[in-house]
């Protein structure tokens, strides 16, 4: 079993300077400052380097880093994608019930000059579509 731990969280929270220079050892991305991180570990500095260099070339160490990195890409582009479908999902039900607020608004207009015209409630209703009892309303404002 992997277990994952996050050098840099503990590097941010350490303060004390002997286990900084510990944790730069592990965060060191290029065998250049990887030396220069060890220089004061004499020939255990020089050990820790060979044996990185040994590991970071076997292929199944390399995997796992290839690996956790996608599954990392992978998790970012879902939550995009899923960000952008609700955001296409709430910008079409705005449109859908702006739509219907406006058909709404447009057959209580149609109604309201229909009534000042002197239509029949049972006529504005089957035109308009509004209930018999929202357009008594309207007659009476």
């Amino acid at each position: 079993e992997i277990q994952h731990i996050n050098m840099e969280k503990i590097d941010d929270m350490c303060y004390d300077e002997d286990v900084k220079k510990l944790i730069k050892i592990f965060l060191s991305k290029d065998f250049k400052i990887l030396k220069e991180n060890t220089l004061y570990l004499g020939k255990l500095g020089e050990y820790i380097v060979e044996e990185v260099k040994k590991l970071s070339e076997e292929e199944h160490i390399m995997g796992l880093y290839d690996k956790e990195e996608d599954d990392k890409m992978i998790a970012r582009s879902r939550e995009i994608c899923a960000r952008k479908e609700g955001l296409a999902r709430g910008i079409a039900q705005g449109i859908s019930q702006g739509l219907a607020r406006g058909k709404k608004e447009q057959n209580i207009s149609i109604a309201t000059n229909m009534l000042k015209k002197g239509s029949t409630i049972d006529f504005i209703s089957e035109v308009t579509g509004l209930s018999k009892t929202k357009i008594k309303k309207l007659n009476i404002n």
